[in-house]
């Protein structure tokens, strides 16, 4: 028991901005001397100086992330109010053209191509939805992952359980849109390949973090012969970004759990 040789202990806290958010202990083996005032003093500024490189690199991450998030807002006004707009021109104009065609061949090729710009956009408006979450808008994180679970479901058919902890979805408001992207990449790959007929999308806290967890009762799969996929791909860059990361816990004929653990920004 290597514990029990332990004598002298000094502990440190690790600090920023007046918030604890670690320990620094230093020991000596059983049967050494004390620590001197000296030794206090030294440790105390290692202490310091530790707090503020671990400060550092949290900083640094976080500006990394609103760097991530900024040049998706960019690109989803640019792929609004640039592309978007442009193939509505485009299909406004065909369909125009198709109006006046006497050819009732050449009407109907017109007006499949008016179809195929039509689900272009559509697909266009998914991707702006998936870069921005819209369903945020006036909603807060716990509302929103509930709307999220109800449309899936219409969407589906598939049976939705949503379980939120209002407490630690309040607390994860800072990086709501984050989870909220995270959630919808899990639970569409629910709709896309899963075959479930009930699904279960909860957000708690366990362990001392925020665990989103989306489980299925679908066909499942062998993690074991399926690489990742590239929404899988994006769920553990996103959740990584943010100092979390994702577990997939899934058997063929079995379901699939998809566990992601986050930090929880401020105490809960």
């Amino acid at each position: 028991m290597g514990a029990l040789r332990f004598g002298p202990l000094v502990v440190m806290p690790l600090s920023a901005r007046g918030h604890a958010f670690g320990i620094l202990e230093v020991s000596r083996v059983r049967g050494r001397q004390p620590f001197e005032e000296g030794d206090l003093e030294r440790v105390a500024a290692f202490a310091g100086q530790a707090s503020i490189a671990l400060e550092y690199a949290r900083a640094q991450r976080e500006l990394r992330r609103l760097a991530v998030m900024d040049d998706r807002e960019r690109i989803a006004r640019e792929l609004h109010d640039g592309a978007i707009q442009s193939l509505f021109a485009v299909g406004m104009e065909l369909q125009a053209t198709a109006l006046r065609a006497s050819n009732e061949k050449v009407k109907s090729r017109l007006q499949e191509s008016v179809d195929r710009i039509d689900a272009v956009i559509r697909d266009l408006r998914g991707y702006i939805f998936g870069l921005r979450p819209n369903i945020l808008e006036d909603r807060t994180l716990e509302q929103s992952l509930e709307q999220l679970g109800v449309e899936f479901e219409e969407r589906s058919g598939v049976l939705v359980v949503s379980e939120i902890d209002a407490r630690v979805a309040k607390a994860m408001e800072p990086i709501a849109g984050e989870v909220v992207q995270i959630a919808r990449e899990a639970i569409s790959n629910v709709g896309r390949h899963s075959g479930a007929t009930t699904c279960r999308l909860s957000l708690r806290r366990a362990e001392g973090r925020a665990l989103l967890e989306i489980a299925d009762d679908g066909t499942g799969f062998d993690p074991s012969t399926v690489g990742p996929g590239q929404g899988l791909r994006d769920m553990r860059e996103r959740a990584a970004a943010l100092g979390g990361s994702v577990e997939i816990v899934a058997a063929a004929s079995k379901g699939t759990d998809v566990r992601v653990s986050l930090p929880v920004p401020e105490a809960v």
